[in-house]
């Protein structure tokens, strides 16, 4: 029915549903990038992010994101439980994990930067201790 556009106009804005696509978006996903990178997807299409998201988790993504935008959730409950509702932070982890291994045998700039803004993209599971191979902006080998 979602492919047919055969829904309601207004079902990507009923509580039920997105909370619903929510849900499954948090159970499934993860399963889906652990597959995609076991089975070693990321070598022959590239990394999930980019090359492997199915459309519909775009699509519920992009119907919880408007539905937050709407929504005035400013409680503690919701941003302490925030950190967890990333359903893409393994596929950010294996990325940034491959970069890793990409700078340390090469050592490019370009690939220092690319890191630096994965680093950021997982910030708040990510602190320096836990990732000894940069110090200060420099490459430690």
């Amino acid at each position: 029915m979602l492919d047919k556009n055969e829904l309601p106009n207004d079902f990507h804005r009923r509580a039920k549903w997105v909370n619903a696509s929510q849900f499954y978006i948090l159970r499934v996903e993860p399963l889906e990038i652990a597959e995609y990178y076991w089975s070693n997807m990321h070598h022959v299409k590239g990394h999930y992010l980019t090359h492997g998201r199915e459309r519909w988790f775009e699509i519920f993504d992009r119907w919880w994101r408007e539905k937050r935008v709407n929504e005035e959730e400013n409680s503690k409950r919701i941003k302490f439980a925030g950190l967890t509702l990333d359903s893409c932070f393994w596929a950010k982890v294996e990325e940034a994990r491959e970069c890793v291994a990409n700078v340390r045998s090469n050592s490019s700039y370009e690939k220092l930067e690319e890191l630096t803004e994965l680093r950021l993209a997982v910030h708040p599971f990510w602190t320096a201790t836990q990732f000894p191979s940069l110090r200060g902006g420099e490459v430690v080998p």
